[in-house]
This record gives structure tokens, C-alpha cells and sequence, in this order.
């Protein structure tokens, strides 16, 4: 699963490279040097682009679906999770990839303005937290870790260089995730 997640996110940063959309996104809330050392990438706008690659480089449907980055429909009809959608890895503290969160930029008001990977067994959004690969060391380092509301602000803060940050993702602090914390660190 691990893997498939290091492909799909191959997949979304080339797609980054063709999407001038997305990159005046990104480039409005960071900049373009930050976005590719974090690993950001794009999803298409089109509800079959990463099915397409999926099938055309011959990786397992059925574990995509599994870690959600495709669906099937109760037609049997497969799409893709996420559509124009700046996509953004969520690592463990081993850098492995255990999912995403990803932004809307569509512009629709109906749309959800951020989606997180599917439950699996690499990742769950109860126990994660996001930011780790990049907070570990300096929170160690400084007996310290900030935790901020989500995602967007860890990204905005390790942008100005202040690295030992951290978020839950699109839930309320868990139990797991203090503990995780307590192992590492003395002081929130």
C-alpha cells in the first residue's frame, strides 16, 4: 500500500507540472521551492486520470481502492477520489507516504474544502499526525512540539522554517495521538 501511495503521488506531482491552476494556487499560499520539497502535487480535474495511469501502469486496482484512492460506484462505474484538488502527502515518521489530504480549488461551494485518504491499514486520521517526518527532529531537539489546528498551518509555519509543528487531520485530538507525542516530546 505503502508503494501505491509513492506511485499515486508520482502521479499527482507531474500532473502539478501541467496545471498552471494549481500552481498560481500554490504559489499564492507558498511557493513553488517549498511545494516540491514537501512533495505537493495536483489531481486532475477529471474523474478518470488516475484510474487511467492506474490501469496503464499496471498497478492493483482493488489495493487503490482499498487505500480510497479510487471508488466504484454502486453501477460498478470507477472514478477517481480526488479531482482538482491540490494533493498533499501525509508521511509517518519514517517519511513512508500513508495517505493525503487535499484541497479543493474547483471554486464549487458544495465541494468538501478538504478530503483525507480513506481508513486503511497504514493510516488512520485517529492516530496520525501530520507534519511528524518534518517535526521529529526538532521537537527532540528542542524538547518541544507546537500543535496547530490542521495541515495548512503546519505547511505555512515549516515554510518560516519553524519545523517542530504538528496537526491532527479534519478530527479532535486523540488519545493515540497524545501518546505518539508524549514518547517524543516533554512540552506541547
Amino acid at each position: 500500500l505503502s508503494i501505491l501511495n509513492e506511485k499515486a503521488h508520482d502521479f499527482f506531482v507531474k500532473a502539478l507540472e501541467n496545471s498552471d491552476k494549481a500552481k498560481k494556487y500554490i504559489e499564492s499560499r507558498w511557493d513553488m521551492t517549498f511545494a516540491k520539497i514537501i512533495g505537493i502535487g495536483y489531481a486532475p480535474d477529471s474523474w478518470n486520470a488516475l484510474y487511467n495511469f492506474v490501469l496503464e501502469t499496471g498497478l492493483d486496482v482493488e489495493l487503490m481502492k482499498e487505500i480510497g484512492l479510487i471508488k466504484e460506484n454502486d453501477k460498478g462505474k470507477i472514478y477517481d477520489f480526488y479531482r482538482d484538488r491540490i494533493v498533499i502527502p501525509i508521511r509517518d515518521r519514517f517519511r513512508n507516504i500513508i495517505g493525503f489530504t487535499a484541497r479543493d480549488i474547483s471554486g464549487n461551494d458544495a465541494a468538501a474544502k478538504y478530503l483525507n485518504s480513506s481508513t486503511s491499514c497504514i493510516y488512520n486520521k485517529d492516530s496520525s499526525l501530520f507534519g511528524i517526518d518534518v517535526a521529529i527532529k526538532e521537537a527532540v531537539k528542542e524538547d518541544k512540539i507546537y500543535a496547530v489546528e490542521g495541515a495548512p498551518d503546519v505547511l505555512r509555519l515549516q515554510a518560516i522554517k519553524k519545523y517542530n509543528c504538528i496537526a491532527s487531520l479534519g478530527t479532535a485530538w486523540t488519545k493515540k495521538q497524545f501518546e505518539q507525542i508524549k514518547n517524543i516530546v516533554t512540552k506541547i
